[in-house]
């Protein structure tokens, strides 16, 4: 089978492998389609040193070749995969908080374990979830990170009193966007700093206002656009200094900050009008389960559109170039799927 392997620093070879055979519990699925995430990014800049070797992509959907120990599926079926390294076993797990699960990142598909930018993966038979005849491969291969937006949106209680500013207009920070406004927040602003990104989020009828980032009066137009007040919370969906601390200003006093951007770095946080102004600062990575489910089930009943986010699809081949590109920093690319196979 053809088989994506990080083979230096930004550096990405299709090989030959051999396709992967189930142990007879775990299911082998046939790659469809695969979504490049702002993770794997991080991966291949590292190709030099720790990431070597690994295959990524943990959005994917595809056929079921194997279905292991599963009696509820059969060969051809159409599923979408959890790519979720919980251990099933730990008092996390058992409570339901499965992205709280201690398992190592060696039991993560696409990191430590083959992921899907392959013809085929191989993966834990409780993982594969079967897709809905009607619902579009491609559709399906976004609602993982659909399902990190939903956990943030379910871990802030956003309703309908609140102001929510979205820091960053990249995929999370879109989906998280989506989700605030169905659950009925009064005020969505969005504050992103590229060109690009920011012309694709004012195409999206949940987003109310979007602000340029850079610009030197954009706190005073953040406050403008939700009617002069601070906001009750803010998503922070970008991870580098400047976000963590650049927009406490306009956050309310008792506001909640969701932290979903995840730093490469240990970072300087401003905690004084935190702690002064008894706000909250939130983490909230991944998803549950069950979020995922739910995530799947609404695209499912046609109740989200994940088609609009999705701005190439490309052939597996060129998955170097796809790399580069979204790595530019002047992408208009906002989530890129690759066409694994038919």
């Amino acid at each position: 089978m053809k088989s994506s392997i990080i083979a230096d620093k930004e550096k990405i070879d299709i090989i030959e492998r051999d396709i992967p055979q189930s142990d007879g519990h775990k299911v082998v699925i046939k790659v469809a389609y695969a979504g490049v995430c702002g993770s794997d990014l991080h991966y291949w800049h590292y190709g030099d040193s720790w990431a070597k070797g690994w295959i990524m992509g943990h959005e994917f959907t595809g056929y079921v070749e194997d279905p292991g120990d599963r009696e509820d599926l059969k060969k051809g079926d159409r599923v979408i995969c959890m790519p979720s390294k919980a251990c099933l076993d730990c008092e996390f797990c058992h409570a339901g908080l499965t992205n709280c699960c201690e398992a190592p990142l060696t039991d993560a598909i696409g990191i430590g374990t083959p992921g899907g930018f392959a013809e085929y993966v191989m993966v834990r038979s409780h993982l594969p979830i079967k897709l809905e005849e009607h619902v579009p491969f491609e559709d399906a291969t976004v609602v993982e990170p659909a399902a990190v937006g939903l956990a943030a949106a379910n871990k802030s209680q956003v309703g309908p009193k609140d102001s929510v500013l979205v820091v960053g207009g990249g995929i999370i920070g879109l989906m998280s966007a989506m989700w605030a406004k169905k659950a009925g927040a009064k005020q969505i602003t969005m504050a992103e700093a590229g060109a690009k990104r920011m012309a694709f989020a004012k195409k999206c009828d949940f987003i109310d206002k979007v602000i340029d980032a850079k610009a030197e009066d954009c706190l005073d137009q953040l406050l403008a656009a939700n009617g002069g007040e601070k906001y009750h919370m803010i998503f922070e969906c970008v991870g580098i200094q400047a976000t963590l601390n650049g927009y406490l200003d306009v956050l309310k006093s008792g506001g909640k900050l969701m932290v979903l951007g995840v730093p490469n770095e240990m970072i300087p946080f401003n905690f004084n009008p935190v702690v002064v102004k008894n706000m909250s600062v939130i983490p909230s990575h991944a998803w549950t389960f069950e979020e995922f489910k739910a995530s799947l089930a609404a695209l499912t009943a046609g109740e989200v559109d994940l088609r609009q986010f999705i701005t190439d699809i490309r052939p597996f081949e060129d998955i170097q170039a796809v790399f580069e590109d979204l790595a530019s920093g002047d992408t208009k690319n906002v989530k890129v799927l690759l066409k694994i196979s038919g």
